[in-house]
Order: structure tokens, then sequence, then C-alpha cells
């Protein structure tokens, strides 16, 4: 009886052994659609009437956030007619990264006056989203001052900011980089190339 069950078991041992698991692998473009809201007050870098629309989820502070932001940005710079960015705000509500908010709030007000795209590449640039060189950068492009920080506290844009973030909750894009293209959530974990996966959706 000992024999039998000690063969048995080394059996299944050896069975056991020859079974992988492998992770189940997601898609690069996910099929299901995604209803995106848009409305006046978001930023459209490129043409507002291409046919293709990428809409970016963005925390700050999200370095691969960034990298994806700026290839997109490159990417409807070279090609105006192609497509238009949409960029929404993510940023982090919590006290870690109030100064991470306080960058999002800056932007959204250098918007109010034209210049969301010159601000948000001097914050990319700078590195540092201190009061402080938030102030500096407003000066270095050129933003009315007193109408700025009066923004930065209004109630408006502290809707826009939660409202965007609201937004990201709810068709499950809270976790970063977030990016659709088409309404089309894009798997960003596979170090995607960006100017190649445009190119392809241009082409469709």
């Amino acid at each position: 009886m000992v024999l039998v069950a000690g063969a048995l078991f080394s059996y299944q041992f050896l069975r056991a052994k020859k079974i992988t698991i492998k992770k189940s692998k997601q898609p690069l473009i996910y099929n299901n659609l995604v209803n995106i809201t848009l409305d006046d007050s978001d930023q459209i870098y490129g043409n507002p009437g291409a046919p293709m629309t990428a809409i970016e989820f963005v925390d700050l502070s999200c370095s691969e956030c960034l990298k994806i932001h700026s290839a997109i940005k490159k990417y409807a710079h070279d090609h105006p007619q192609s497509v238009r960015l949409v960029w929404k705000d993510a940023p982090k509500f919590n006290f870690l990264f109030k100064k991470n908010e306080l960058a999002h709030r800056a932007a959204y007000c250098a918007g109010k006056q034209g210049k969301f795209w010159e601000y948000l590449d001097a914050i990319i640039a700078n590195k540092k989203m201190d009061p402080s060189s938030l102030n500096q950068i407003a000066n270095q492009v050129g933003i009315e001052f007193n109408s700025w920080t009066t923004c930065l506290d209004s109630d408006e844009t502290v809707q826009k900011l939660a409202a965007s973030v609201a937004l990201a909750q709810s068709i499950g894009a809270d976790s970063l980089p977030a990016l659709f293209i088409n309404n089309r959530r894009i798997n960003t974990d596979d170090g995607i190339n960006i100017e190649e996966l445009l190119k392809e959706f241009s082409e469709k």
C-alpha cells in the first residue's frame, strides 16, 4: 500500500511540474468603445476637426504619462490635419501630492489666457511644481498675474479638476497612464511606439 501510494504521489508530482501558467496578454487596443465627455474648457492641441482623437488622462507627477504625452504632442505637431490631442487632468488629491494638484490648476488657469500648452511645456521642462516655480513660469510665458492667481483657487477651477478626476474613475482610467484613441482604450503597459500606433489609426 505504501509503495502504491508513493508511486501515485510521484506520478502526480511529475505531472504537476509540467504545468505552466501563462499570463493572459492584454490586447494593445481594447475592443469596447468608451464614451468620454468633452466640454468647451478642455484643452485641444492640433486640428479640432481631425478624424483621429487622442484623449489622455495625465498626472503631472507620472513620468510615463508625460513621456506618452510628449510623443503624441510631437505627432500632432508634425501631422496637424490627422490628429487632435485632448488633455484631461488626473492629479492625485492627497497631502503628499498637494503641489502636483496645484500645478494642474496653474496650467488650467494659464489656459484661460490662451497659454495652456506653453505653460504646460514649461512645467514639464522645469520639472518643479512648487508655488515659487509655478509663479516664475507664469512670468516667463507672459501670464497676467492677478487674474491667474485669482483663478487658481476659484470654484470653477477646483470643480473642473474634480470633474476630470471623477470622469477618469468612472471609465476605469484611474490607473495611469490612460490613453484613448477614437474612444478605444490603449494598453500602455507594453512599451508601445506611439508614432507607429497613431500611423496605424490614421490609415484605417
